[in-house]
């Protein structure tokens, strides 16, 4: 696992300590790490071969965290009163939950995750970038129809943006600018539990 994820969850703790939290740093019969820090009030373990880490407050509050070997990430945050929040980051969003169909065609970029899911108790919402040799103007034509209700559209020399609900009540943002010689498509949708 990235050294530099390792020192940042060693640097980061401390700062939270204020200077003044015990590191230790284990080495596991794996090969692997394990940094340990125990703070007055909290507690953060990481593993740099697995790319898990853990932080515990003494008031209950957990937050995991993976950082996958294909890049993605992922992070389940429990509060001290059972409500959760969790965030997948790099794996493929399915936007139909949200009442959108994915742009035919269009491909996510190589240098970043560029697909990302978050869950509440309140509800879902998710953030996509994703680009297409089409023009701005065929993804709003694509994407227009699936916004049913208040429905709002913006159009400048660079970029053509849409907004409103789809059927399933779910609030969306679509962006379709060029970037690079290319169509750039950003969606932001958001749906809350019934």
């Amino acid at each position: 696992m990235n050294k530099l994820f390792f020192a940042g969850i060693c640097i980061a703790a401390t700062l939270l300590s204020g200077c003044q939290a015990p590191v230790s740093v284990k080495k596991n019969l794996d090969g692997s790490e394990t940094v340990s820090i125990q703070g007055e009030d909290f507690s953060v373990n990481a593993n740099d071969k697995t790319g898990e880490s853990t932080f515990k407050d003494d008031k209950g509050n957990v937050v995991k965290s993976k950082t996958n070997e294909d890049g993605t990430y992922s992070m389940e945050s429990t509060n001290a009163k059972g409500e959760k929040f969790t965030m997948d980051s790099g794996k493929e969003v399915d936007l139909t939950q949200f009442g959108l169909k994915p742009y035919p065609g269009a491909v996510t970029d190589d240098k970043s995750n560029s697909q990302s899911m978050i869950e509440t108790t309140e509800g879902k919402n998710a953030f996509i970038t994703v680009f297409t040799q089409d023009s701005k103007e065929k993804v709003a034509e694509f994407y227009s129809p699936q916004i049913t209700k208040d429905k709002n559209e913006l159009k400048t020399d660079e970029a053509i943006v849409l907004s409103g609900k789809t059927s399933n009540n779910s609030e969306v943002f679509v962006s379709a600018s060029k970037v690079d010689g290319r169509t750039q498509i950003s969606i932001t949708a958001g749906i809350k539990k019934t």
